[in-house]
């Protein structure tokens, strides 16, 4: 059955769009920032659409479509929905290295970019400096969680940070499961949680390892998925970890700004659209089918 759309214009800032996915959590106004990006990004490429926020994985050499996603209220990634070519391209642009203007775009980045969701629970006196990041309830259905290893990681003095789309029910079992003082609330701001943090743990299907790159925190992927879903970076991170190189993640990352083929395209490029056009020529050498 394919599937139903959300809203008549399902697209970065389409405001019903954002409640069928996010109910009553809230964005937060940074991230009207990204609609002058969503204006001049197409959607559709030869004829296979560029789908907002939705992940799959084609294999073999005919495109059948391109994902769009929003990221750190500064950015859009657009990505194409083919797994081994996504991650050629991201380790592509590794390996040519950062530019000097790639890494001033993502210097201006960390600075401006900011939680997605509206937060609304006060600062934490006594931040935690282990963080496990972990995805909301329409994940969590999906068994998105590797429940034994973040016992282990508790035990080891983690702490979870619940996605804001985390809903009671769900939050109940992470306490009864983890403890309760071993549970953030999910309106907690998380920004000023990784910016503290000596290390985290994200899932592959969450910007926070992205984030984590950026202000320069080591990282672990933890997640299970069995199969249920395609975690959206996912490629994002085997990239990463796929490149033999003597880049320090920030580099990597930086290299990803400083090339189009990667789809990573900030507030603070110059020419977005140009860039947009740039990532999307390299793949017309395949076959583009519905």
């Amino acid at each position: 059955m394919p599937l139903e759309p959300l809203s008549n214009d399902e697209w970065v800032n389409d405001v019903t769009t954002h409640l069928g996915k996010s109910g009553a959590t809230l964005r937060s106004k940074a991230n009207d920032r990204l609609s002058a990006i969503g204006s001049v990004c197409p959607r559709s490429h030869r004829g296979v659409p560029v789908e907002y926020d939705i992940s799959y994985n084609d294999t073999g050499n005919v495109v059948r479509g391109y994902k769009m996603t929003d990221l750190m209220t500064t950015c859009l990634w657009i990505a194409i929905c083919m797994e081994v070519h996504c991650v050629n391209s991201l380790m592509y642009c590794i390996e040519k290295g950062p530019t000097e203007e790639g890494m001033e775009v993502m210097r201006k980045t960390a600075e401006a970019s900011t939680d997605k969701y509206r937060q609304l629970s006060l600062p934490l006196r006594d931040p935690p400096k282990k963080l496990i990041v972990i995805p909301g309830s329409n994940l969590m259905m999906k068994k998105a969680l590797d429940i034994p290893r973040m016992k282990r990681l508790v035990e080891e003095g983690c702490v979870i940070k619940p996605h804001p789309i985390t809903n009671g029910l769900d939050m109940a079992n992470l306490k009864r499961i983890f403890g309760e003082k071993n549970v953030l609330k999910p309106t907690q701001a998380l920004y000023p949680l990784i910016k503290s943090a000596e290390r985290l743990w994200v899932g592959g299907n969450s910007e926070s390892g992205i984030v984590a790159m950026m202000y320069q925190k080591p990282y672990s992927i933890i997640g299970s998925n069995n199969g249920q879903y395609v975690p959206t970076y996912v490629a994002f991170y085997k990239a990463m970890a796929s490149v033999p190189s003597n880049l320090t993640d920030y580099e990597k990352l930086g290299a990803l700004f400083s090339h189009p083929e990667s789809g990573l395209i900030s507030i603070f490029h110059e020419n977005p659209e140009e860039r947009i056009k740039q990532f999307f020529a390299q793949y017309d050498k395949f076959e583009h089918r519905r």
